[in-house]
């Protein structure tokens, strides 16, 4: 059979994911070879035994295929990846999930058993289906870190709507799934972990959509016919081997990095072997960098223009080739940024998603509580140059994010004490709710006061032992005007056989320095 091979320049970059740091591969060209030498291995195998030989030329089946009992140690497949992403172990350190429902999708409050419920838990999952099924999800189905989606044993079609989302994630493996007929969502709300979900824009109907992921692995999967890419690698993404898929009826099949300007996705390290690609275009933005083991194209036409791609004559054996190399520089030290006066629904990926506005993130960390899994209310990031750090500042000190206006300043370097901010106080329009039935959470409490105006936010407190409502809470409305107006009709009105006491909330004594 004849083979081709691809490849472009390969350069190592840093990337975020949630609190991740991926750190860049510093000799490209090894990770090329040791691809090389396992294709050779299991081929030289399969040529000396012959049909005694399980050995089929590929490493990656190779590996778990010739267990004859794989079903009883499905994680042992997050160690058979080559190349760039084989260190993705996706959900290998978790419990097993089995998806037992197809339908039932709830973009905000996944049902227990549903693929979406899965995807989401901060715990690492492999993810399995009970029988075969075809999802049709109603909107983007966005992964959070360290999942493994094995179809292994079912047909799993996820087909109709928007489909699968790695953004700003990592340690993803998807392995065995049917994906096609992806059309775009957004303008809704999405669930992206158990403590956030948030508003998404439309999205663009990708079958698998990378933005500034790693660490991951998509394999024999199928992909077609879908309204934008079948597989988009962008905005910084890298660590990602693309292997063994079918990819068909289409004319986008790959976007790996989106712009010439995004300098970050010059650096990209992507590996991409044995796929079938037939009846396509690869599209590819330039500056991206993988290379294709064994790969079958038919009747495959190149590309941008202005992407430099050689398209060879390849051996059985799949000898491969790559250029380039280097270190991505480390941010310098002053590009690091501490944000305060976090709301504690604000995770590191909405934090990102912000500070994005002003350049390049690399690295952004929302400070979690260790004991109660709570954020402390605060965080840093770190931006790619000092001068988008400055831009940041300005951008976003004092700016007002879910009603908390935050405060945005240079980190102090390690070791040194940090120089203490002037406090800007600002009238909090606040009122005590006290005797709340036990079931009201913070989305009724926001219900019942926005009828009297706009509700800044609204907390029921929690003990942190038992997680059980203390049946009071607090909400700040936006003017005095609206707080005096919701006393004046909440209090002492009866809630589930409850009357509720509503009065302004004592304000704590400040300490002066």
């Amino acid at each position: 059979m004849q083979t081709t091979k691809l490849f472009i320049s390969i350069v190592s970059f840093l990337l975020y994911a949630h609190l991740i740091l991926s750190s860049p591969v510093p000799d490209p060209e090894a990770i090329v070879e040791e691809v090389h030498k396992s294709i050779n291995a299991s081929v030289a195998g399969r040529r000396k035994l012959g049909y005694l030989s399980c050995t089929t030329g590929n490493p990656i089946d190779d590996c778990w295929r010739c267990d004859p009992h794989w079903e009883t140690n499905r994680q042992r497949l997050a160690d058979c990846a080559i190349g760039f992403g084989k260190n993705a172990i996706g959900g290998r350190d978790g419990r097993i999930y089995v998806v037992t429902d197809s339908g039932n999708d709830d973009p905000v409050t996944p049902k227990p058993g549903t693929l979406r419920h899965a995807v989401v838990q901060d715990e690492p999952l492999w993810i399995i289906f009970q029988r075969d099924m075809t999802i049709q999800l109603k909107e983007e189905l966005i992964m959070n870190s360290f999942k493994t989606i094995d179809g292994r044993g079912a047909s799993v079609h996820i087909a109709g709507g928007p489909c699968i989302t790695i953004q700003y994630v990592t340690n993803i493996i998807i392995h065995g799934i049917h994906i096609h007929d992806c059309k775009p969502g957004g303008n809704a709300m999405v669930r992206s972990s158990p403590r956030h979900y948030g508003w998404r824009t439309i999205s663009d109907g990708d079958g698998v959509s990378i933005f500034g992921g790693s660490h991951v692995w998509v394999d024999h999967c199928s992909l077609s016919n879908c309204e934008d890419g079948l597989i988009d690698a962008i905005m910084g993404s890298t660590a990602i081997t693309l292997s063994n898929n079918y990819m068909t009826h289409h004319d986008k099949v790959m976007l790996l990095g989106h712009s010439d300007t995004y300098t970050r996705d010059k650096n990209m390290q992507i590996t991409i072997a044995f796929n079938h690609f037939a009846k396509t275009n690869l599209k590819k933005s330039p500056f991206v960098s993988f290379v294709a083991q064994n790969s079958d194209w038919e009747g495959e036409e190149g590309g941008d223009a202005s992407a430099s791609v050689a398209v060879e004559e390849n051996d059985s054996e799949g000898e491969g080739d790559v250029s380039g190399g280097g270190d991505f520089p480390e941010p310098p030290e002053e590009a690091k940024l501490f944000v305060g006066n976090l709301a504690y629904d604000v995770d590191s990926q909405a934090l990102a998603m912000l500070f994005e506005q002003a350049g390049t993130v690399e690295i952004a960390e929302v400070i979690y509580n260790r004991e109660t899994d709570q954020s402390r209310g605060f965080g840093f990031v770190t931006m790619s140059t000092v001068e988008e750090a400055e831009t940041a500042v300005e951008k976003f000190n004092r700016y007002d994010l879910n009603g908390r206006l935050l405060t945005v300043n240079k980190a102090a370097p390690r070791g040194s004490r940090p120089e203490r901010q002037p406090r800007v106080y600002e009238p909090a329009f606040r009122v005590y709710v006290g005797n709340l039935p036990w079931d009201v959470d913070n989305g009724r409490l926001e219900q019942v006061f926005s009828e009297h105006g706009k509700v800044v936010e609204a907390r029921v407190v929690y003990d942190r032992e038992t997680g059980r409502s203390r049946g009071f809470g607090f909400v700040t409305m936006s003017n005095e005007t609206e707080l005096n107006d919701a006393i004046a009709a909440l209090d002492g009105q009866n809630m589930k056989g409850r009357a509720i006491r509503v009065n302004v909330a004592e304000e704590r004594p400040r300490r002066e320095f």
